[in-house]
């Protein structure tokens, strides 16, 4: 079973190899990393990007580049290219554990789930705040599962598992249109479509840093 891991790239050329480092070191292996660098400035990031696929050559890396400088873009060209059984969507300025993947990937079973969500940390680096969005007592009745846990825990791309599969028979993509809660409508969307298998994991422990105003992630709102 491959993993695709589609990472945008915005702007990033501070954190990328902090977050390539982390891909680098997880304990499964099996997956193949497609970085989508877009916008203005690109030169920056795909410079650090580069030096690590030319130090790595037995790893599966891969640029893609866009003049457009829009998440929902970047991430829609990765899953156009990807490869992979599963995809999984990383921020270029967040952190992931060691067994962030193991994790995702062990409660796939069989039949495979279409999708696996997962619990996650929330750091704000202004005032070193930490929350945990854990997830418990889910229910065996989907949609009763899916509101309970709430829009904290669905909205988000990250800290979760699609089966690429299903993102092509239901030929949902992240909305263009919007710079704000693109995620959350994809991943509504893509329920509202039909996937029916979802697995849960209370704590995969990716950390998604919220920094400050020069934040690449607050750059793409």
């Amino acid at each position: 079973m491959k993993v695709s891991i589609i990472i945008p790239c915005y702007k990033a050329e501070k954190y990328i190899s902090d977050i390539i480092n982390d891909v680098l070191l997880q304990t499964f292996s099996d997956y193949e990393l497609i970085i989508v660098s877009n916008g203005e400035g690109r030169e920056a990031q795909e410079t650090v990007i580069r030096s690590f696929i030319d130090r790595y050559p037995n790893r599966s890396i891969r640029i893609l580049s866009s003049e457009i400088g829009s998440v929902s873009k970047a991430r829609n060209l990765g899953i156009d290219s990807a490869k992979g059984d599963y995809i999984a969507f990383l921020d270029a300025d967040d952190i992931i554990g060691v067994d962030y993947l193991k994790t995702l990937t062990d409660v796939i079973s069989t039949p495979p789930a279409e999708l696996v969500v997962g619990g996650y940390i929330q750091h704000y680096t202004t005032d070193n705040k930490t929350y945990e969005y854990n997830i418990v007592n889910t229910s065996s009745n989907l949609e009763d599962s899916v509101f309970k846990l709430g829009w904290g825990i669905m909205a988000p791309p990250y800290a979760k598992l699609y089966q690429r599969c299903i993102l092509l028979e239901s030929k949902v993509r992240f909305s263009e249109e919007f710079t704000y809660n693109e995620d959350g409508i994809f991943n509504h969307q893509l329920i509202l479509k039909g996937v029916s298998k979802i697995q849960f994991v209370k704590q995969t422990g990716y950390q998604y840093i919220c920094r400050d105003k020069d934040s690449a992630v607050n750059k793409f709102h």
